[in-house]
């Protein structure tokens, strides 16, 4: 849903009469404001999703945005997780590995043909000693493995082996009858109640829903967790949120990219408040070697000439970027540091690597636990992470090996 606070106050004009019957509505920095005729009339009033207000905007600065489906699976694990405070539940590496580990594999031919194979089971007892893991880490707020299945992460089966062509299956617990079917050979065969090894039983978590798509999710993962970061981690207040996950934008008449992420922030300080909330725009990776290429930064350095002084961000799962990662994305956070309207950053970029993304806190804390060149940059109490400008500045130095935009002017 979106508040006033959070809409840019150019969000305001002719297009937004169908937030409510007849009438114009007016936003604010105060909120919405919705000019009454008369006394005691009732109203109708609709609150706009990110995704339709982000939309809209946009199509206002001649972009057509459209969903993709890699926004539909994290908008699905995102609505699953139960939002932004429950994504701490994967805000782990090796949690994260291992919901991709149990995914359904995708093998793709020369000829552009794929062949699917089912998702793969995991012994209970691995599930159980990630958590028990977990729960022992500095700053970690107590997991439960019941937590993942009311999140409908994966669900508890059974594995046995068909005594007629020896395959394992698994079966969930509304699957067990008195008579199974075998998944490979497709015969029948009792439940062998009585030859069961109860004491070496395999009880076994399978995923469901849209953690079994395979690839992490499609780059989900990433994009909810960067999300998280901006929500949550980035200062001990939090931030609002009003976002798009995975979108396709067009660019001009022959041109279409997708981008994994688009949201306006608006920083949670009561005393705080910024007289415009940025917009910011992202890219979001895995853990793939050059992950990040040309045309990505080209997409986005597309973007910001369409919209000066919006933010721009390229997050990743992974602990550092490549040489040639750093290079393309530093050629464009170079170009974006130049000025452009009221002496503003035309393109600010941010950088934000698996250190960040898998921060059971704020981010802050994280680096200081870091220590090194992380931990200079979070030395002065006052420094505040929940300033874009500041986290762009950082993270460029830290991950570009930029120099100090001062340095560089």
């Amino acid at each position: 849903m979106s508040g006033g606070l959070n809409l840019p106050s150019d969000f305001m004009d002719e297009g937004m009469r169908h937030l409510r019957m007849g009438d114009r509505t007016l936003i604010s920095r105060e909120g919405f404001v919705l000019p009454q005729r008369y006394k005691d009339h009732g109203e109708y009033f609709r609150l706009l999703r990110g995704r339709e207000a982000i939309g809209e905007w946009l199509k206002r600065k001649g972009i057509d945005a459209t969903p993709s489906n890699s926004g539909r699976i994290a908008d699905q694990i995102l609505s699953a997780l139960g939002g932004f405070r429950g994504c701490r539940l994967i805000a782990d590496r090796e949690t994260v590995e291992l919901l991709d580990d149990m995914a359904k594999s995708v093998r793709r031919y020369p000829d552009g043909t794929e062949e699917e194979f089912a998702d793969r089971s995991v012994d209970a007892r691995r599930w159980k000693a990630l958590v028990a893991r977990r729960g022992n880490e500095r700053f970690a707020a107590k997991i439960e493995l019941e937590e993942f299945i009311k999140a409908k992460s994966f669900r508890l089966g059974l594995a046995l082996a068909c005594p007629n062509c020896s395959k394992e299956n698994w079966y969930g617990l509304g699957d067990l009858r008195d008579e199974v079917m075998c998944q490979q050979c497709l015969r029948s065969f009792d439940f062998p109640q009585g030859g069961i090894n109860f004491d070496r039983t395999g009880w076994k978590y399978r995923v469901v829903g849209p953690f079994t798509v395979p690839d992490y999710a499609d780059g989900a993962y990433s994009t909810v967790l960067t999300l998280r970061v901006f929500a949550n981690n980035v200062g001990p207040d939090g931030a609002d949120l009003i976002y798009a996950t995975g979108t396709k934008v067009k660019l001009d008449a022959r041109t279409s990219r997708e981008i994994d992420f688009a949201f306006w922030y608006s920083r949670g300080q009561l005393f705080e408040h910024d007289k415009e909330p940025p917009l910011v725009f992202g890219e979001a990776k895995s853990f793939g070697q050059d992950a990040f290429d040309a045309q990505d930064v080209d997409t986005m350095r597309r973007i910001a000439e369409k919209i000066p002084g919006a933010f721009f961000v390229f997050s990743t799962l992974k602990d550092a970027l490549s040489e040639q990662e750093k290079t393309t994305i530093g050629a464009f956070a170079m170009w974006g540091r130049e000025h452009g309207q009221a002496r503003r950053s035309r393109a600010p970029v941010i950088v934000l690597t698996g250190h960040e993304l898998f921060s059971a806190w704020y981010i802050g804390e994280t680096w200081k636990e870091m220590g090194g060149r992380h931990a200079q940059f979070v030395v002065p109490p006052s420094t505040h992470l929940d300033n874009l400008a500041t986290l762009a500045e950082f993270t460029q130095q830290l991950y570009l090996d930029l120099p100090h935009p001062r340095a560089s002017s």
